[in-house]
């Protein structure tokens, strides 16, 4: 029993490490980076400032995840008025958030007002555990 299972995990630890080098080789070909910034309390949910981020990165090189784009997606539009504002509503998109940082992300690309945003603050605390790097933008 032992040696069976000792068997199956190594195979599948190897399945891992392979799907893992793929997804490291496809990084370096484009590197992936994530937009980090406030939404909440801003003008259209400072969806302008992401999208602007969003073209600076792809100009650079990079393959981007834009928190402001999967919004849109999802049906949350800065020009409608947010109703849903429950904890249940935040966790659900913070848990998207920190999934693709785990998952996708090489560098985190972080808009101004990120201090006062408790969503980028646990979003950088999880990039800086994993040692994903960290760039600020100026203005």
């Amino acid at each position: 029993m032992g040696t069976a299972r000792t068997a199956q995990n190594q195979r599948h630890y190897a399945r891992h490490r392979t799907a893992v080098r793929a997804r490291q080789q496809a990084r370096r070909a484009r590197p992936v980076a994530y937009v980090c910034g406030p939404m909440t309390n801003y003008p259209a949910l400072n969806h302008p400032a992401f999208f602007e981020a969003e073209n600076l990165l792809v100009a650079q090189g990079f393959r981007v995840i834009n928190p402001a784009r999967h919004d849109r997606e999802i049906g949350l539009v800065p020009d409608s008025t947010v109703t849903d504002t429950s904890e249940e509503f935040y966790t659900t998109v913070l848990r998207w958030d920190i999934g693709k940082l785990l998952s996708e992300v090489d560098t985190v690309y972080v808009l101004p007002g990120w201090q006062r945003s408790r969503g980028c603050r646990a979003e950088l605390a999880v990039a800086r555990i994993i040692g994903l790097e960290v760039l600020y933008e100026r203005r």
